[in-house]
C-alpha cells in the first residue's frame, strides 16, 4: 500500500501513515473496509475522503466525522437522506455509529462552487436545467419534511456529465408535523435571516439559501456580503438589502429575475414553496406539450407559478372560503332553470374552482394527485370496487369507518404517490368509479354533499392547528382528497361536451386572466382569484 498523500509505501494493513500528517494528524489511510484514495474537502462536522469499498471494489466518498460523541444526529438524519432514493440527491450508501462514519455516492464531476470558478459560461448555459433539478432533488427531502439547511454551491455536487445532486445533510433537520426548527446552523452569506437571528423557521429558508447560489450562479457575486462580518450579513438580511439581480445584469430575463428576488425577500414575502420555484424556472423555456397531455399536477404548477408570486403566505382557511365561493357558482349554474345561461356560468367557474382547489393544495405543500392516491387509488374507499356499489348512506360520516380510512392511509407515504395521470384520465376513472351513483343521486344530493365536504375539510384545518396527533393530518388528507373527488363529481355532471381542458387554457394557459401577464402583476388588489403557497403552521 501507498499512502495516497505522501506516496511513501506502507505496510497492507495499515491504518494511518505516521510518515506525513493530515492535518496535524497522522494521513489515514484505511476506514474500516474503505482504503483511502483521496482528500475531497471539508464536509460539516467532518472531513470527506475519496475512498474504494474493498467489500465490492466500488469507488464512494467517506465522512469522517471529527467528534463521534457529537455525531448522534447527524448518523440519524444521513439514514433519513439514506431512505430517500432520487437522482438530484446524493446517495447514502451506510452509516457507522462505531466509526462515526457516512458513506455516501462518489460524484466525479466535482462541486458547482469549483465549476463556477473554472467555466461559469457552462453554468450560465445550462441554468435552467441545472437548477429544476436541484429544486426536484429538495422537493424530495421537503416531502420527507428534511429541511437542508446547508445549501451551498460546495454542497451541490455534479456527476461526469453535469447532473446536479445535493449532498451534505449533516445540518439537515427533520420537522415533524408543524415544527419550527430554531438551531442556528449553515453558512452566513447563505443562511436565510430568521436562522441568523436565531428565531423559528421551517423548510422555507432552503428557499433563501437556494436563491442566494441562484444569484451568485447568474452574477458571479453572492447577493448579501458586508466586510462586518456575521452580524452585518445579518442586518442586510433582516431588511432584504441586496441589488436586484437585474441591477447587477440588466440582461436577466423577467422571470429568473422575479423568481430569484422572491426566493430573497423578507420572511412574510418569499417563496415558500419550492413547486413555485420549479414551475418559474420551466417557464423560462419555451413550452412544446399540449395541455391535453399535461398531468394534473402540471396545472397545479401553472396555476402556482402564475399567482405564487403575488401572494405568497394566505392562509389554507381564506382559500377555502374562495373555493366554496366558486363552487356555489358552479352549483348555481348546473341547477338553474334556464339551461343555456346555467350551462355558460357553470363552465365559466369550473376553471376557477379548479384553481383555488390548487391554491388550497398548494398552501400546504400538497399536490392534487397525491390526495387522490392517498384515498381512492382506483377506486371507492368505502366498497374497495373500481365500480361504485354503496347506497347514498354508506357515504354519510361515520366514525368508525372514517377510522378505518385513517388506519389505511397511515400507512401511505406522500412521496409514494403513484405518478401523476392527466386530467382526463382522473375524470375518467371518478366517471367509472361514480358515474352511475351521481346520476342516480340527482345533482341536488350532489350539492349537499360537495357543500358537506367542504364544511368537514374546514374543521380538519381549524383542528390541524393545534397537531397535537398525526391522525388529524391523516384526516385533512382525507377530507381535501373528497373535495378533489366532488368537484369532478360536478364536472361529470355537467355536459360531456364541455371541455374542461380547453376552457382552463384559455383563461390560465398564458398567465393571469386579468391582467395576461405569465406571472401576474395586478395591482395589490383582491381579485377573483389569488394563489398561496405553501407555510407553515
Amino acid at each position: 500500500m501507498v499512502c495516497w498523500k505522501c506516496g511513501a509505501a506502507q505496510a497492507g494493513n495499515a491504518e494511518f501513515c505516521v510518515s506525513c500528517r493530515f492535518h496535524g494528524t497522522p494521513t489515514p489511510l484505511r476506514i474500516g473496509r474503505f482504503v483511502v484514495s483521496g482528500f475531497l474537502g471539508n464536509g460539516t462536522f467532518g472531513n470527506v475522503f475519496r475512498c474504494v469499498d474493498t467489500l465490492i471494489d466500488r469507488t464512494v466518498a467517506v465522512k469522517l466525522l471529527m467528534n463521534i460523541r457529537s455525531a448522534g444526529a447527524v448518523l440519524t438524519e444521513a439514514r433519513a437522506v439514506g431512505k430517500m432514493d432520487h437522482p438530484n440527491i446524493v446517495q447514502v450508501y451506510d452509516v457507522d455509529d462505531e466509526l462515526g462514519m457516512v458513506v455516501m455516492e462518489y460524484m466525479a464531476g466535482g462541486n458547482l462552487a469549483a465549476r463556477l470558478e473554472s467555466d461559469a459560461g457552462w453554468v450560465r448555459k445550462n441554468f435552467t436545467k441545472l437548477f429544476v433539478a436541484i429544486c426536484e432533488g429538495l422537493r424530495a427531502a421537503h416531502l420527507e419534511q428534511l429541511v437542508h439547511r446547508d445549501i451551498k454551491p460546495g454542497n451541490i455536487l455534479l456527476t461526469l456529465d453535469g447532473t446536479p445532486k445535493l449532498a451534505d445533510f449533516g445540518l439537515a433537520r427533520i420537522l415533524q408535523e408543524g415544527e419550527f426548527a430554531n438551531t442556528v446552523a449553515g453558512s452566513p452569506a447563505y443562511m436565510a435571516p430568521e436562522v441568523l437571528w436565531g428565531e423559528p423557521y421551517g423548510a422555507s429558508v432552503d428557499i433563501h439559501s437556494l436563491g442566494c447560489v441562484m444569484y451568485e450562479a447568474w452574477s458571479g457575486r453572492v447577493p448579501f456580503r458586508q466586510p462586518g462580518g456575521v452580524n452585518a450579513i445579518a442586518l442586510q438580511k433582516r431588511g432584504a438589502v441586496f441589488r436586484p439581480l437585474r441591477e447587477v445584469d440588466p440582461k436577466v430575463d423577467d422571470v429568473l429575475n422575479e423568481v430569484v428576488n422572491g426566493m430573497l425577500a423578507p420572511i412574510d414575502q418569499r417563496i415558500q414553496s419550492i413547486e413555485i420555484v420549479i414551475e418559474q424556472l420551466k417557464q423560462r423555456e419555451p413550452v412544446t406539450r399540449s395541455y391535453l397531455n399535461q398531468s394534473l399536477d402540471d396545472f397545479q404548477y401553472r396555476v402556482g407559478a402564475i399567482y405564487g408570486l403575488r401572494n405568497r403566505a394566505r392562509s389554507p382557511l381564506l382559500l377555502m372560503g374562495h373555493y366554496q365561493a366558486a363552487m356555489s357558482g358552479i352549483i348555481g349554474g348546473l341547477t338553474h332553470p334556464d339551461e343555456d345561461y346555467g350551462a355558460r356560468r357553470a363552465e365559466a367557474y369550473f376553471p376557477r374552482a379548479f384553481a383555488w382547489l390548487c391554491a388550497v393544495a398548494s398552501s400546504l405543500n400538497l399536490r392534487l394527485s397525491q390526495l387522490i392516491w392517498l384515498k381512492f387509488d382506483g377506486q371507492c374507499p368505502y366498497c374497495r370496487s373500481g365500480e361504485c356499489a354503496c347506497n347514498w348512506a354508506d357515504r354519510q360520516p361515520d366514525p368508525e369507518r372514517n377510522q378505518q380510512l385513517v388506519a389505511h392511509i397511515a400507512n401511505k407515504r406522500l412521496a409514494d404517490a403513484d405518478p401523476s395521470k392527466t386530467f382526463g384520465q382522473y375524470q375518467a376513472m371518478f366517471r367509472r368509479i361514480y358515474g352511475k351513483k351521481n346520476r342516480h343521486d340527482g345533482i341536488l344530493r350532489v350539492a349537499k354533499q360537495a357543500y358537506a365536504e367542504h364544511a368537514g375539510a374546514v374543521d380538519a384545518l381549524l383542528s390541524l392547528r393545534s397537531l397535537e396527533e398525526l391522525r388529524e393530518v391523516h384526516i385533512l388528507h382525507l377530507e381535501l382528497s373528497d373535495l378533489v373527488a366532488w368537484f369532478f363529481a360536478l364536472l361529470n355532471f355537467h355536459n360531456k361536451d364541455f371541455s374542461f381542458v380547453s376552457s382552463f387554457e384559455k383563461l390560465f394557459g398564458r398567465g393571469c386572466y386579468a391582467c395576461k401577464s405569465a406571472s401576474c402583476v395586478c395591482p395589490g388588489v383582491e381579485h377573483e382569484l389569488r394563489l398561496a403557497s405553501w407555510r407553515e403552521f
